[in-house]
Order: C-alpha cells, then structure tokens, then sequence
C-alpha cells in the first residue's frame, strides 16, 4: 500500500467547489430535491435539511458545508479537510445548530453544496482527505457493509493513511469510533512500529480479547494507546491467573494498568520496563511485593489486594513519588528510606496498629492518608504528631 501525500488533487477540488457554489448561485439553479450520486448513494432535501441515503435508507443527515477560498486559507501544508477544518477552528463543525442562512445561503444551495461534495469524493475513488473524516469513513463503512466493492477494499487502507497523515483530531475519531480495531496485524504495522504490532495482537490472542486504542494525552478510555508510532500505554482488566510476559516486551511503555488479575506475586519480568513511569496493579490478589527495579516510575498503585507487609528495602525506584497501599491487610511496612523520594502515601483501610519511625525522614513526604481503617489514632499517635509539626498533611 503506498501513503499518499499529495495536495495538488485536494487544491483542485477545493477551486472546483468554491467556483462551483458561487457559478449555482449566480445562475440560480432550479432547485431539485433528490441527487443521485451513484447507484448506493442519494441526496435528498427535506424539511431544508440535506439527507444521505445509502442502499435506500437513511444514512445521516449532513450539519454543515465546509465552504473556503483556496486562494486564501488553503497552503501546501493542507492535505485533507480535516486539516483545512482545524486550521479554522472548526468554526461550523462546533456550531450546536447549523442553519444555511448563516452563509447567507437557501437550503437548496446549501443541497447543492453537499452533492459537489460527495460527488467529488466518489469520483476521486473515496478519498477520505476531501470528506471531514466524521463523514467519509463511517460512509465508507457502510457502503462496505452493503457490497461496494471498491469500498470494502479501501476502508482499512484509508484508516491507516488518514491515521498516519491525518490529523490529531482525525487520529483521535478514527481511534474513538473503534476503526483502528478492525486492522490485522500487517495493517497494525503501518500505525506502530511492526515488532510492536505483533506483541500487542499477541497479547490480544492471549488474553482472548480486542482492544481498543487511543492516542496519547487524550483519554485513558481505550487499552492501548499510540504515540510518535509506538505503543506507550497498555490497560488490561485480566480476569486471567497470568499476566501475559509478552508485555514485558514492549519497550516503549510509560504506564501500565492490569487489573483484575487472579495473582498472588508481581511477575519478575515486569523489571524489562525501564521506562516505566506509572503501575497500577489493582485487585490482583497481590500477596507479596517483588524487588521492583525501574527507574523512572513516578507512581505506583498496589491498591485493593491482599498484602499483609511490604519492604522495600531491594526495590530501585529513585523517582517514585506516589505509592497507594490502601485496602490490603498491611500489619507492617519496611524499607520507606530506598524510596525516600515519595511525596504522597495512601494507607486507608489497612490493619496498621503502628507506623514505621522511617516516615520521619522522608524528606520529601508532604501527604500521608492512614486515619482511615487503621487502628490509629491520628491525634494521639506520636509520629503523627511529629509530621504534623513538619507541616504534613494527615488523613
């Protein structure tokens, strides 16, 4: 498959659809209320509101009309409508309630408007770079879905083109509607690094699952999440009695979520993960704490599981800050000076009758969460007393 980064073809039809929406005006066409664009795709005005038909039914109604002067807004750095519509903003797509005569334009016109649109995309062979991606592909989808074959060929090379040369907002859409899971892994491929690609279809095979995906700093609603080509943050809910040790091979990975895991011991391999910088392991059954060595790990969750002590005394975590041991079973904690960088520690809901001397000298603590599920008493216990006069916030 060849990506393709061409402007020239989007600049001609965006010429073609500024001079063709001012030629329909000043000619004042008659009006028709029904276009057809090929065989699946009709066009209908109803109620001054344009409808996309596909295969005989109703598809989606079109909001609005991406109308622009080539001449003036559109450079050599435009490939797509979707980066013409980010470079303004958005300014009709984020409109709540769109009406023609904002541009000073009937209904009909603005009718006539969408057909060049759709017309021109058809004939361009569906290139989804002259469609807003939230049109073109769920289009492309269902033209697929009903046997245009052009369409079911397609789809999955434009999802990868326009994810790689698209935008951020494109990137997003395409991850956000579930596109980028319907990609084998030879496709996958193109998106992120090929030997990355492998593991995470591997691991979806392992743990008999489809991810979902995401881009990075947008959300953590998906299970991988993709930045600069490479997987950087995997989450897995298990309900498994392993964690798959492919993950430990994915070595660009910054956060770590796997929940929900039937285990009683941290896997050894998770140490592969230099550039780790955060871990949750939630509700795992976690009955032991392992020599954690990486890094760059900023937080670290070990939540929800059924440890009865930890020490840290062989762990190597220069840059841990954050470290929630809340709701275990904790009687007794050791080795807080190797992680003597940690700002904040959460112990609720434990079964602590004492707290470690070693929390005195932590220079950099300022918040410890412990009044809550222990049998501690806050305003009696004297190393409390003492962090308070330190000027840390107890709770």
């Amino acid at each position: 498959m060849i990506l393709v980064n061409d402007n020239l073809a989007l600049r001609h039809y965006l010429n073609f659809l500024n001079n063709y929406y001012f030629m329909r005006k000043m000619e004042k066409m008659e009006s028709s209320k029904e276009f057809q664009i090929n065989e699946l795709i009709t066009l209908r005005l109803r109620e001054g509101k344009t409808r996309i038909y596909v295969g005989g039914e109703e598809f989606i109604q079109c909001r609005y009309l991406f109308i622009v002067d080539p001449e003036k807004t559109i450079g050599e750095e435009v490939d797509s409508i979707d980066r013409a519509a980010a470079m303004l903003d958005n300014q009709l797509e984020n409109k709540e309630e769109f009406k023609p005569e904002d541009l000073g334009i009937s209904p009909e016109e603005m009718f006539w408007g969408h057909c060049s649109n759709l017309q021109a995309w058809v004939e361009y062979g569906y290139d989804s770079r002259l469609l807003h991606s939230n049109l073109a592909f769920p289009l492309l989808k269902e033209l697929a879905r009903i046997g245009d074959v052009h369409a079911r060929k397609i789809f999955k090379e434009e999802v990868v083109k326009r994810f790689v040369n698209g935008t951020k907002n494109t990137r997003k859409f395409l991850c956000e509607v579930g596109y980028l899971e319907d990609l084998n892994e030879e496709e996958l491929g193109l998106i992120i690094d090929p030997y990355e690609a492998h593991l995470i279809k591997c691991i979806e095979k392992e743990a008999n699952r489809t991810f979902s995906y995401t881009i990075r700093d947008v959300n953590r609603l998906g299970n991988v999440a993709i930045e600069n080509g490479h997987v950087t943050e995997l989450k897995i809910n298990g309900h498994m009695d392993y964690i798959p040790e492919m993950i430990g091979n994915l070595p660009n990975l910054c956060y770590l979520d796997l929940g929900c895991f039937t285990i009683t011991r941290i896997p050894i391999w998770i140490n592969k993960l230099k550039n780790l910088r955060e871990l949750h392991l939630v509700q795992n059954n976690l009955e032991e704490l392992i020599d954690l060595k990486l890094p760059k790990l900023v937080k670290l969750d070990l939540s929800y599981n059924k440890l009865t002590s930890v020490d840290f005394s062989g762990c190597e975590l220069p840059n841990l800050r954050v470290l929630y041991l809340n709701d275990n079973q904790l009687t007794e904690i050791h080795g807080l000076l190797i992680i003597s960088n940690i700002s904040s520690l959460y112990l609720w809901r434990n079964l602590l009758t004492s707290l470690p001397e070693e929390l005195l000298d932590l220079p950099n603590l300022v918040g410890l969460m412990v009044g809550h599920g222990n049998t501690i008493d806050i305003k009696t216990n004297k190393i409390i007393r003492k962090l308070k006069e330190k000027g840390l916030e107890i709770y």
